[in-house]
């Protein structure tokens, strides 16, 4: 043998680190930059030693079989996750816990297949489902309905997640290009009007579908609770009466409270999803009328903010009917170009197959302008 071979093997074995060198925090790592890189087939004992340098069989002193060490790498993500927001809201606590497992799987692509193999998978994993059945049942719902409900946000969450880690499929994006070459002509006529933006905001997407699956939530805990008068209650004609009002009540408030959040977060689908198409607002110094007018008079709310938005509603009144309802409130409004504001804000609502929306919005000021001031003696 040659002694340029015998150097050649011995630098070979000097590159590889020795064992005593390896830990399991090592191992952890180079699992987790395989999941990133390649996805979770990537993660085997074979390319884990390579990537780390060491011989498959050093890698068993610190994990007893490779499903050992890929539930070390779930419980390394998934562990140090704070699905738990201690917010007060059921709402908020569950799109937060939402928002963090939607986080986890934008960071890292490769978890949710990961999760799918056998004995991957730690007790912890469970701590959104924990966070979440507390949630709704303080909303309302069964055991049952609850796990249903688990499971439906992650469905959501999960998929569009993955659709926006992957590129899109041109075929069945409806882009302008579609509409024009493949739809245009064919019946699909909603389809073929459709108005989107020319980039898509997963973010408010992401927002208005977890509003949208907790606002049935609310109406299915509500219709629950008028079908279930409390024991020793009178079921007669006035009682129902009085719990419809109530659950007709609590759903417009729990509308105008999300509605003042999404102004909060800019999320402006989430901020016209309760409004019907020809809608009319009485703004400051302006009649719209439109859902698309009204749209774009956010435009303006939220060009050179000062800082983050508040959007905060107090003292919310309610009446409110089978299918007519009115409600105000104070809004205090900060961080927009206008800076401090207190307004009043009316709205007049009608419940359209089932669902309340908003059709007239009025927003007024104080004024101390003289026209508008009558005059005393």
């Amino acid at each position: 043998m040659s002694r340029s071979s015998v150097r050649r093997k011995t630098t070979a074995r000097a590159s590889k680190s020795k064992p005593r060198d390896l830990t399991r925090d090592k191992v952890i790592d180079a699992g987790l930059a395989l999941l990133d890189k390649s996805g979770a087939d990537a993660i085997t004992m074979r390319g884990l030693a390579d990537a780390v340098g060491v011989t498959p069989m050093a890698l068993y002193n610190h994990f007893s079989s490779k499903r050992d060490l890929l539930a070390a790498v779930v419980e390394h993500l998934v562990g140090a996750a704070q699905f738990d927001g201690h917010h007060a809201s059921w709402r908020d606590q569950v799109h937060h816990c939402f928002e963090v497992l939607r986080g986890l799987c934008l960071r890292h692509p490769g978890l949710p297949k990961l999760l799918e193999i056998e004995g991957a998978a730690p007790a912890c994993v469970f701590a959104p489902m924990e966070v979440t059945l507390r949630a709704l049942q303080e909303a309302g719902l069964d055991d049952v309905d609850s796990v249903r409900t688990f499971f439906l946000l992650t469905t959501f969450t999960l998929g569009q997640a993955a659709y926006q880690t992957r590129d899109p499929i041109p075929g069945l994006e409806p882009s302008e290009q579609n509409r024009a070459e493949r739809i245009a002509g064919r019946g699909y006529r909603a389809t073929e009007r459709l108005d989107l933006p020319s980039t898509w905001d997963f973010d408010a997407s992401f927002a208005f579908g977890v509003s949208l699956i907790l606002s049935g939530v609310e109406a299915t805990a509500s219709m629950r609770a008028v079908s279930k008068p409390s024991p020793g209650a009178a079921c007669d004609s006035s009682w129902m009466r009085e719990q419809v009002a109530m659950s007709s009540e609590n759903e417009v408030r729990s509308m105008i409270e999300n509605w003042a959040r999404a102004v909060s977060s800019g999320n402006r689908m989430a901020i016209i999803a309760n409004h019907s198409e020809d809608m009319r607002m009485f703004d400051f110094p302006d009649i719209v009328e439109g859902l698309k007018a009204y749209d774009e008079t956010w435009d303006f709310f939220f060009a050179n903010p000062r800082g983050p938005i508040t959007f905060a509603p107090s003292k919310i009144e309610i009446a409110a009917g089978d299918d007519v309802a009115f409600a105000s409130c104070l809004v205090h409004c900060d961080g927009t170009s206008a800076g401090s504001l207190d307004f009043r804000l009316t709205t007049g609502l009608r419940r359209i197959d089932g669902q309340w929306v908003i059709v007239h919005e009025h927003h007024s000021v104080p004024t101390i302008e003289e026209r508008f001031i009558g005059k005393t003696s």
